[in-house]
């Protein structure tokens, strides 16, 4: 996440009152300065990635270490908030530029296409912090959220045309499954007008952002709930489609928190500890979950799994003093499960997938 993402990101959320800080760890004790560069054949795969910078599409091979130019130009206004699909064929974004009217825009990664999206945000979410658009697995399909007479919406459009397939009123919390779009209606999760989950025995965590999430392939949900008269007690609830429980975490986290996403073998989490992003790990032997890095000294960003989620690749944001020059950016490969450091590389990576 460069600054100016990390920056547009936290001017988005507003911590509770009496909400604990991070406290700021020294740059000696970072966990990932003394991290071996990555060598050639050590991974497999291929980064698609947008350069933080500016915006522009590249390709690294992760076994030769080849860093190569997909399309020609930038191809958004700003990496912030831009999201890249699945197959690593499309980006959007929200555009606020003049004429744009806040619509969303696809755009395929060679530059050769550009649809805009016939709906739009036209103001501020309340209480909704991560308002970034979904894409399905397959990447035909993006969510994106609205708002119409005053109330949530989240609309549903086929990518190739732009065209509105589907629109869920009254929540935005959304995510892609297999079977179709999750929505969190109250206490159920709802795919097609049917609900797949029930939350018991507790209530969906209201944080800056979603209370729901699912794995990059769309065959597992995760729940984040508040088990019911503990606020300090946070639970991640993971759910086959069927609805079936299959694991349910616990740790104390007593502030606002929300997930991002769930890892693609349901080992790991991602979520927004008030503003800050947290890499969760998943014991299943403990039935507990733990959060990782996501100081104001280390904070960490998206991280891209690969696709059996052995690993994951997460740029690195380093924290800067005022008039502090800033450092050559990196990425870092680090474990899927334990997200334990590996390795680093010396490329400018924003919003990235891995590839196979």
């Amino acid at each position: 996440m460069t600054p100016l993402r990390r920056l547009g990101l936290l001017a988005a959320c507003v911590l509770a009152a009496g909400a604990a800080s991070v406290a700021a760890a020294a740059p000696s004790q970072s966990p990932f300065d003394s991290l071996p560069a990555l060598q050639a054949g050590v991974l497999n795969g291929k980064l698609v990635y947008l350069t933080g910078k500016d915006c522009r599409a590249r390709s690294f091979d992760l076994a030769t270490l080849a860093d190569t130019p997909i399309g020609a130009g930038p191809l958004c206004p700003s990496a912030v908030g831009t999201v890249l699909s699945p197959d690593g064929r499309l980006l959007a974004y929200q555009d606020f530029r003049s004429g744009s009217l806040g619509r969303f825009a696809i755009v395929r990664v060679d530059g050769s296409r550009r649809i805009t999206l016939g709906r739009a945000l036209y103001r501020p979410i309340p209480r909704n912090f991560q308002n970034l658009p979904l894409f399905s697995p397959d990447s035909r399909r993006i969510a994106f959220c609205s708002v119409s007479r005053g109330q949530l919406e989240t609309v549903v459009a086929d990518t190739g045309t732009g065209r509105t397939l589907e629109v869920v009123r009254g929540s935005c919390e959304a995510a892609f499954t297999q079977k179709g779009l999750a929505v969190r209606l109250g206490s159920r999760v709802v795919i097609g007008g049917r609900a797949v989950v029930t939350i018991r025995g507790a209530k969906a965590a209201t944080g800056v952002g979603d209370a729901i999430a699912s794995n990059p392939q769309g065959t597992r949900l995760a729940v984040l709930v508040r088990p019911s008269g503990d606020s300090s007690q946070l639970q991640i609830r993971v759910y086959r489609l069927s609805g079936r429980e299959v694991g349910r975490f616990t740790a104390a986290v007593p502030i606002p928190t929300s997930i991002y996403t769930l890892a693609p073998n349901g080992a790991a989490a991602v979520v927004w500890w008030g503003c800050i992003l947290q890499l969760a790990p998943l014991d299943a032997g403990r039935h507990s979950f733990r959060l990782r890095y996501g100081s104001d000294g280390e904070p960490v960003s998206y991280p891209a799994f690969s696709p059996d989620g052995s690993f994951a690749a997460m740029p690195r944001s380093h924290p800067l003093l005022p008039g502090e020059p800033s450092p050559p950016p990196e990425l870092l490969i680090l474990d899927g499960r334990s997200f334990k450091g590996l390795y680093k590389v010396g490329i400018d990576v924003g919003p990235a997938v891995w590839l196979r």
